[in-house]
């Protein structure tokens, strides 16, 4: 599951995007946020290293 936030200049434009991903097993979770200025340029590394993340026993 992911949620993600965009912060705005005060004339709307967007400056930062940020998402943070959740990782649940039993009692445990776990939150890996990441942002960037850049959004459409490092998406790709984000997602990367959200989708190499576990949680190990």
């Amino acid at each position: 599951m992911t949620l993600d936030f965009v912060t705005r200049n005060s004339e709307g434009t967007v400056t930062c995007r940020m998402r943070e991903y959740f990782a649940v097993r039993g009692n445990g979770a776990y939150v890996l946020g990441m942002g960037s200025a850049t959004w459409e340029e490092h998406l790709p590394l984000i997602e990367q290293i959200a989708d190499r993340f576990e949680l190990a026993e």
